[in-house]
């Protein structure tokens, strides 16, 4: 057993040794003699100790290692001897790694890298078609850090100054394409006798400087310092800074291009047609940054082809992988709207006064007296004395139901007990008045509701439709499972944006249907758009589904994103967002933040009394009823 593992780990060592060689005999072949090949050791050594992060992978790419290697290797550079080699893993070095044939680069997805060099051989002829195939493909890899340091390294000798300068040129547009600012290109510089190497020209570029040197357009290079390899600052002749900052606080009107996604009241769109966005939280963020450090804000309608985008847009594990997000500034939570709990019909207010049990005791007192006044006037000794509308049973109920309703009668009774009597029910038909009375009026002005829905269990019993908003339908699939959830996911209908008004019209004046969607947009559509005296016709639940932070999502690597999330967390920490937030709000719904019940005063109108025209209209129906019967029963009587 241990025999077979020393084998199998010299066997590992030997063929990392031999990969080792063919990387050493590749960047031998890319130079025409030792001289040349002991400056570009020289300078990648110095480079490579002086300023790449030492806790941090590095990426070594040549031509010719793509076309040999056929597997990733990893090497460490060892200043002393300049040559590569293998790595110890229990050494604290520097992690490299070479890319092979296949492209792969999986191994340092753990890792990702703080640098990388590349090499562009002098015989290749495709130097352009190469970088941009290795810029591509790097960004597909998880571990992609455009925020690492670039060194480019060509090996190409080049007869003229201008010829120089294309082609640096050419080098930094490519990578500024990929949004890598971070990046120095070496090109050797000769003797224009002997066509020997003397130096290495380093260059960047400072974007956004002028109207001309904007994010991707390289107009021109800036050639930082020479490498000599014999000099005495440690080879660089003026021992200037290979890596200075590339942010600026003033980018001299460049365009910034966004694709925005419009979502109330954080992104508003203008009504003139064109591609304009003129009002909403997130707007008000864009253009103070704008006016901070003077960029001017172009608008797309391609994601594809912008630096950034955003509207109600929260930070997603998924998204980070191809954008970086700047500081949060405003929450957003994904909530269900049913329609709100209707109003007790007017007409019932008329007899939700009292409950059914006082209603009846009233009906029973009321036949009682009026049983009690006829046997008082069929019985008393005095009864001969007694008026007619209290011996008879029809007189003496519509009396006794006048009296009830507040009304007077005609005539009193005669006999002193039945005296006593109607005193006694007058008493007690003026305190049931006053008592109905004094709450009717309470009923007519706010005669309650009906129970609403208040969950999602409740919200699954009641029967109503289910609509969910795109792509909402999935962050509720990878919520935990339950017998709710699954049974809305089964008969659940998509709300688009271009339809999202038929959705919220159906919720609000058909009430046969719930909405999934975010609680700051469709919120600030209720209160601008669906209102009924003053209160939204649908309304959210008390607890959200979901809940995240919004940000706006930059390309990887873009220059603007620190100094953005830095003005983000100075509007949130002087509160100038919720200023915002409360002011558009405002602007937008009159209704926001009213309290009605405490600081409006409700009169009485028409639609308060609607049950007593109820009531008029069906006692004039009764009494044509009423009439059109005796008409019709005297006219019978006369043909018998």
């Amino acid at each position: 057993m241990f025999n077979n593992k020393l084998q199998r780990l010299l066997t590992e060592r030997l063929w990392i040794l031999l990969q080792i060689q063919l990387c050493r005999t590749s960047l031998q072949q890319q130079f025409s003699d030792n001289n040349s090949s002991s400056i570009f050791l020289d300078v990648i050594s110095y480079i490579s100790d002086h300023y790449l992060p030492k806790d941090l992978p590095l990426i070594m790419l040549t031509l010719d290692i793509i076309n040999q290697t056929k597997l990733p290797y990893k090497f460490i550079l060892n200043q002393s001897c300049n040559n590569l080699l293998p790595l110890l893993f229990e050494d604290k070095q520097r992690l490299m790694l070479t890319y092979g044939v296949n492209k792969n680069l999986d191994n340092i997805i753990e890792n990702k890298p703080g640098s990388a060099i590349l090499f562009l051989n002098s015989e290749d002829s495709k130097k352009q078609t190469y970088l941009q195939e290795v810029m591509v493909d790097l960004m597909k890899k998880g571990s992609w850090n455009p925020r690492a340091k670039y060194v480019i390294v060509s090996t190409a000798i080049l007869s003229s100054e201008s010829l120089r300068n294309d082609f640096v040129n050419l080098i930094l547009s490519i990578a500024s394409t990929r949004f890598i600012y971070n990046i120095v290109v070496l090109i050797p510089k000769t003797n224009s006798e002997s066509n020997v190497i003397q130096a290495l020209d380093i260059y960047t570029w400072f974007p956004y400087t002028s109207e001309q040197q904007c994010g991707k357009h390289v107009s021109q290079a800036v050639r930082l310092d020479s490498f000599l390899s014999s000099h005495k600052n440690n080879g660089l002749l003026n021992n200037a800074n290979l890596f200075p900052a590339k942010d600026s606080s003033n980018y001299n009107e460049c365009h910034i291009t966004f694709f925005v996604i419009e979502w109330p009241p954080l992104t508003i769109r203008s009504n003139t047609g064109a591609l304009n966005y003129h009002e909403g939280l997130e707007i008000r963020i864009l253009q103070t940054v704008s006016k901070l450090i003077n960029f001017k804000i172009v608008y797309l309608e391609r994601l594809n082809e912008s630096e950034a985008y955003f509207g109600s847009k929260w930070i997603k594990p998924e998204t980070l992988r191809s954008y970086d997000a700047t500081w949060t500034h405003y929450r957003g939570a994904v909530a269900w709207f049913v329609p709100r709990e209707r109003e007790v019909p007017r007409w019932k207010s008329l007899i939700k006064v009292f409950v059914p049990m006082i209603w009846t005791f009233l009906v029973l007192s009321y036949v009682t007296t009026g049983l009690t006044f006829w046997l008082i006037g069929k019985c008393c000794r005095e009864h001969r004395k007694e008026h007619k509308c209290y011996t008879g049973i029809v007189g003496i109920l519509m009396n006794t139901l006048s009296i009830l309703l507040s009304e007077s009668v005609n005539v009193k009774p005669r006999a002193g007990i039945a005296q006593m009597f109607f005193i006694i029910w007058v008493i007690f038909c003026l305190v049931v008045s006053s008592a109905y009375q004094s709450f009717l009026i309470g009923y007519l002005t706010n005669p309650g509701h009906l129970p609403s829905i208040q969950n999602t269990k409740e919200l699954v019993d009641s029967g109503i439709n289910f609509g969910i908003l795109k792509n909402l339908d999935v962050m509720l699939k990878a919520k935990v499972p339950n017998p709710e959830i699954e049974q809305i996911l089964s008969s659940y209908s998509t709300c688009y944006p271009h339809n999202l008004t038929y959705c919220l019209d159906r919720m609000s004046y058909v009430s046969d249907i719930a909405v999934l969607g975010g609680r700051v947009g469709i919120e600030f559509k209720a209160y601008v758009n669906y209102t009924h005296n003053g209160k939204t016709l649908f309304v959210p639940f008390d607890d959200n589904l979901l809940e995240g932070y919004m940000s706006f999502h930059f390309q990887k690597g873009h220059l603007l994103l620190e100094r953005f999330s830095v003005t983000v967390m100075r509007l949130q920490s002087a509160g100038i967002i919720d200023r915002w937030v409360y002011e558009i709000r405002l602007k937008y719904g009159n209704w926001f933040n009213k309290d009605l019940s405490e600081k409006d005063f409700n009169v009485l109108c028409l639609t308060h009394v609607l049950g007593a025209f109820y009531v008029l209209l069906l006692g004039i129906i009764l009494s044509t009823v009423s009439f059109l019967l005796e008409v019709f029963s005297s006219n019978w009587n006369e043909c018998m």
